[in-house]
This record gives C-alpha cells, structure tokens and sequence, in this order.
C-alpha cells in the first residue's frame, strides 16, 4: 500500500497561498522495513563504536572538573560553576543523578554514549523531514562515524548533550510549525532553553535560526495565530534562562576563556575540516578534499536559504532552520573571535548533525553529481579518521602515574608537579586519582637552571624523595644539588594531537 510523507511546512505566504508539501511515494512494506532495519543497523553501529573501551582512559581535567561539579555538594558545586565557563545543564541534572550509581571512568562517561546514540536517530528523523528516506539514513550515517561527535560521544563532557538538545529543538520547532499546538511550542521552549543550560554556544545556533524563523513569520505573513504562538514559545526560552544570567554575567566578567589565545584567520579556517578528522590530524592534501567538499556541500545549503528567502517562494522552514544552523553559528562564532578568542572545535559539536544533514544534499543529490561526490568524499575521510578516534582517544595516562606516587610513598615524600604554563594539581589529576591523596607541593617553573632547586628548599627541605611529575614535559630536568635520580619513567600525556609526554622522576637526597 502506497505512503506518503510531507516535506515542506504550509504557511501562509505574502500572496496568501499555501506552500504544497512534497510527496514521497514508497511502494511496498517492505521498503519501510528495509529502512528500519538499517537506522536500526546504524544506532547499533553508533552505540558500539561510542562505547568501544570508553572506561579504559584515564579522567582528563575537563572530565575531572565535571566530575567533581556533580558529586560535591549543591553550594559547592554552584560555586565551581560560578567560578567556571559552563552552566549547569550536564553535570546538575545528568551527571549529578546517573553516578550516584557509580564512579568509573566508564560511567563518568556512558551518559554522552547515550545521548551520542540518540542523536543519530534524531537526525534521521530531521533528515527524512526535510528530504525523505534517503536523506534521513544518509546523514544518520555520516554522524555516525564523524569523528568530531564520535570522540564527545565518549567524553564525560556535555557536548553529547549539547548536539541532542539542539538537534531535538530544531525537530521541535519543525514539528511545532506544523502542528501548531501548545503542547509543541512548549517543547520547543524547553528544549531551546535546556540548550542555553548546557553550553552558550546554543545561544548562537538559536540566535541564527530565531533570526531565520523571524523573517519567515513576520516578513512571510505567516498565519496571526502561528506567529503569534512562535513569538510567545521563543520569548519563553529566554525567560526561563533568566534565572541563570547574573551568574553567567558573573563568569563573563571573570573572563572564563582568557586560556583561549586569538588564532589567525586561517587556523580558524581549519576548524570545519576538523568535523571529519577530529583530533587525530589531517594531511595537506586531505585538508584540500575536505575543504573543497565542505565547499560544494555549504553552498548548496546557502542556495536553499537564498531560494526560500525570495518573496514569491514556497516556505520551507525546516530546511531554512537546518542551514541557518549551521552557518549562523559558524558565522555568529567568527564575529564573536573578533571580539574575544572563542573559537574552540568542541563547542560546534552541537552544530555537526546540521553538517551531516545538509552533506546529504536534501532531496536534490540525486539531481547534482557534485553534491553526491561531495558527501562520498566526506565519508570517506570520516571513516579514515574513525579508527584513530575510537582506538586512540589522547587522554593522559594520569592514574598510572598517580598510581606509580602511591605505591611507593613514605612519609617523608614530597611530589612536586611542573607545566609547561601553569602546573595546577587538577590538571594533572593528581587530587584526583591517589586514595588518599598525598600532599604535593605546587610549583610552577620553567625548568631554567636552578628553579627545581630553589623550589624544593621552599617546599619541604628535609624530605628524602621527591617525585617530580612533569605534566606535558618540554625537556629533562636537571637533578638539584643533594639529590641523586633514581628512576625516570613516561607516560602519555598527548592531549589529543599535540605530542606530549608527561615524565615522572623519582629523586633521593643524598646522604
């Protein structure tokens, strides 16, 4: 029996014409069930290779400053939080009951495996709204192995929270446009304001597509009724994020990114192309492919925007939102860099089931063989740097050489902790992983002649061993006067592609 699905919304135009939706034919049950089973191959796929060995890294700082946000007390926690860059959306509300039932490295992390998962079944679902079938499948799959989400699908971060909530609020504002019911609108407030909840980088990809959805019902005469509830549901993502702005004043004030260093333009050029290989690093030439595809692939996206933004044409909203998604945020993040560095390739995570959405070429890639190539040659690099994402994820191997301190320390040991900038005991997870943590002299030197030394006799001169753990080493240390080197070991300490090592050196005062 023949079906068929709408894909572009009717709204009442300026001429007062209704836009026709376009009408997908599938000829038997059996295309429906071929379909199911392979989203259902895809979510399995996606699930698999988010969890594959996700407890076996070690906690890096940001995964250890969200830990400690959920588990310590509400008053403390909120003043970590105030004294942050993030709100509380992830760690309040979903790390905060989930490790109630444990701790592990594993169930810090399994959260952003599930939303991860989820996530490439909200984007079929957005991807058939806007193109049918094949489109829905075809972007499903892209994400499924995009390296960019596959490796904050297996972070104890809120990223994989981030890329649901915003995929699931532009499904929401589809659906609301639709159906134009109240109980849509309101999850499409609530939605966009969990958004604002859980990264500010929500505020631009909401920023864009309000701006988008404002031309299209009030310079489209849209129908009184539905414009009227879309100003009152978009007006309610910002009431309920009112509670919130003294606080998030508070950290804007404190300047939370001032770590973040300003970039030249073309490194910020990069950051697209790093949507498909991740943190594992691209070739010269891989770097050409993919930007020439990206190319091809986000002009065909502002081609659509340019068409349904012309007075005569038919209004597809969903389409318009998906792009103005994607290019708002980019382009909203690039004005914002000229005011104060804020480019970092993790915050677009929310944007990438866009990407993947708008590679698939709507329905049009059967018509244009360049969009077709386009997104073969995007798969195919996402695959490439898959493998690397899943099998080598760049985390330090803190609680191995937190484990090396605590096996062996006596009473009368001092650790002292060196960076290449700053050498904060939480960025080596060194209060973190020692049960109990011993004490540790903070120290922060550049390694130049003496400074070890002179460290030490401010610490603790009358202690026997010192273990020097050398976070991101940039070199030998020199062994101070009085002491003798008894051991010298390394571990991994890369930080995704940046080839770092962390030494760990034990010293014993000489006699």
């Amino acid at each position: 029996m023949a079906a068929f699905e709408p894909h572009a919304v009717p709204l009442d135009g300026p001429t007062g014409q209704w836009c026709r939706p376009r009408m997908e034919t599938s000829g038997t049950d059996g295309r429906d069930k071929t379909v199911g089973l392979g989203l259902a191959g895809l979510l399995v796929a996606a699930l698999l290779l988010r969890v594959y060995r996700v407890g076996e890294d070690s906690l890096w700082f940001d995964e250890i400053l969200s830990y400690r946000r959920a588990t310590t007390g509400f008053g403390d926690a909120y003043d970590l939080m105030r004294d942050g860059t993030h709100p509380p959306g992830f760690t309040q509300v979903v790390q905060r009951p989930w490790l109630a039932f444990g701790d592990s490295e594993f169930m810090v992390r399994f959260p952003s495996v599930v939303l991860g998962t989820a996530t490439v079944g909200l984007t079929y679902m957005l991807g058939r709204r806007v193109g049918g079938r094949s489109v829905g499948l075809a972007g499903a799959a892209l994400l499924t192995v995009l390296p960019l989400h596959l490796y904050y699908s297996r972070e104890g971060r809120m990223y994989a929270l981030l890329a649901f909530l915003v995929t699931g609020w532009i499904l929401a504002l589809s659906t609301a446009d639709r159906r134009n019911d109240v109980r849509s609108w309101l999850l499409y407030s609530l939605l966009g304001a969990a958004a604002m909840y859980t990264h500010y980088y929500a505020g631009l990809t909401l920023a864009a597509t309000v701006a988008v959805s404002a031309w299209f019902y009030l310079a489209k005469g849209a129908d009184p009724e539905r414009r009227r509830r879309w100003m009152i549901a978009t007006a309610g993502i910002g009431v309920l994020f009112v509670p919130w702005l003294p606080t998030f004043w508070h950290q804007l004030r404190d300047d939370p990114v001032s770590h973040l260093e300003t970039r030249p333009l073309g490194e910020i050029a990069l950051v697209p192309i790093q949507f498909f290989t991740a943190h594992a690093g691209a070739s010269s030439i891989e770097i050409v492919v993919v930007a020439t595809a990206l190319v091809v692939v986000i002009g065909h996206g502002i081609v659509h925007l340019l068409e349904a933004a012309r007075p005569a044409a038919q209004i597809d909203l969903t389409k318009a939102a998906i792009v103005a998604a994607l290019l708002g945020t980019l382009l909203l993040a690039l004005v914002a860099e000229v005011l104060r560095s804020l480019i970092s390739v993790r915050y677009f995570v929310g944007i990438l089931s866009f990407v993947c959405i708008v590679a698939a070429g709507f329905e049009s890639s059967r018509r244009q063989p360049a969009i077709l190539v386009a997104s073969l040659v995007l798969v195919v690099v996402s695959l490439v740097h898959a493998v690397p994402t899943v099998l080598d994820t760049w985390r330090p191997e803190f609680e191995a050489a937190t484990d090396r301190i605590e096996s062996r320390l006596e009473s009368d040991t001092t650790v002292v902790l060196i960076g290449p900038e700053d050498a904060r005991i939480h960025a080596t997870g060194f209060d973190h992983y020692p049960d109990p943590a011993p004490g540790a002299g903070l120290v922060d030197i550049d390694l130049a002649e003496g400074a070890l030394q002179d460290a030490l006799s401010q610490i603790d001169p009358g202690s026997s061993v010192v273990w020097v753990m050398q976070y991101a080493t940039i070199g030998p240390i020199g062994v101070p006067n009085g002491f003798a080197l008894a051991s010298e070991e390394r571990y991994d300490s890369r930080f995704f592609s940046n080839g770092r090592v962390m030494s760990l050196t034990r010293l014993e005062r000489v006699p």
